[in-house]
C-alpha cells in the first residue's frame, strides 16, 4: 500500500469527525510518510509500519466521540461513543452485561418514579375536583332553597316544603355560606397542593437529571477504562 492509498483509506474511514480534526490527523500521517521517505524508506514499508488505516481511523473516532460526549453531553453523543468503542473492539464483553443491566435498572427506576409522581398528582387532582364539586353543590343548594321558597306559593303541587319559612331561610343561608366557605377553603388547599405538587415535580426532575447524569458519566468512565486496558495491552505486545 502506497501513501495515496493509505491516506485515501484513512480519510474515508474517519467518518463523523469534523473537517478540521480530520485535516489535522491526515496532516500528521503525511508527515510520517515525509519523515520516512527522508530516512530512505519506501511508502509501502512506512504504510506497513503504521498499520491498517481502517483500524487507525476507528481508534481516532473512538477517542473523538468519547471526548465529544464528555464536552457536549447528549444521548446522541453517548450512543455514538458506545458504537465507536464497539467498532474498535474497546468494549470489555465481560462487563458489557453489567452495563446493560445497570441501564435497565436506571430506566426502570425512572419509569417507576415517574409513575408514582403522576399517580399522586392525578389523585390530588381528583380530590380537588371532588371538593370543588361539593362546594359548588352546597352553594347551589342554598340558592335552590331560597328559590323554592319564592316559587312554592305559585307551584304548590310541584314544590313542598315541610319546615317553616324562617327555618328554611336560615337553612338556605347556612348551606350557602357553608358552600362559600368550602369553596374558599378548597381554593386555598388547591394553591398549597399545587405548590407541593410543583415542588415534587421539580425535585423528581432534578433527581432524575442527576441520576441520568451520573449514569452518563459512569458509561464514559467505563468506555475510557476499556480504552486504557486495550492501549496498555497493545503497548505490552509491542514491547
Amino acid at each position: 500500500m502506497n501513501k495515496i492509498e493509505f491516506i485515501s483509506k484513512l480519510d474515508y474511514s474517519l467518518k463523523g469527525i469534523t473537517y478540521e480534526d480530520k485535516k489535522e490527523i491526515i496532516y500528521d500521517y503525511e508527515e510520517h510518510f515525509a519523515v520516512g521517505i527522508e530516512q530512505g524508506k519506501t511508502e509501502e514499508d512506512i504504510a506497513k509500519a503504521l498499520g491498517d488505516p481502517k483500524i487507525i481511523a476507528r481508534q481516532f473516532r473512538n477517542d473523538y466521540f468519547i471526548k465529544k460526549a464528555e464536552h457536549n453531553k447528549s444521548a446522541g453523543n453517548l450512543v455514538s461513543a458506545v458504537f465507536a468503542s464497539v467498532g474498535v473492539g474497546f468494549l470489555n464483553l465481560f462487563l458489557l452485561p453489567f452495563l446493560i443491566a445497570a441501564a435497565s435498572i436506571v430506566f426502570s427506576l425512572l419509569v417507576a418514579a415517574g409513575s408514582v409522581i403522576i399517580s399522586l398528582v392525578a389523585a390530588l387532582g381528583s380530590v380537588l375536583i371532588s371538593f370543588y364539586a361539593a362546594a359548588l353543590g352546597m352553594t347551589l343548594g342554598g340558592i335552590g332553597i331560597i328559590l323554592a321558597l319564592f316559587a312554592q306559593p305559585y307551584f304548590p303541587e310541584y314544590i313542598s316544603i315541610d319546615i317553616n319559612t324562617g327555618s328554611a331561610v336560615f337553612l338556605s343561608i347556612g348551606v350557602f355560606c357553608l358552600g362559600i366557605l368550602s369553596f374558599i377553603g378548597t381554593n386555598k388547599f388547591s394553591k398549597i397542593s399545587c405548590i407541593w405538587a410543583k415542588g415534587c415535580l421539580i425535585a423528581s426532575y432534578n433527581g432524575a437529571k442527576k441520576c441520568i447524569r451520573g449514569f452518563y458519566m459512569w458509561i464514559l468512565k467505563y468506555l475510557k477504562m476499556n480504552v486504557d486496558i486495550i492501549t496498555r495491552k497493545k503497548e505490552n505486545e509491542d514491547a
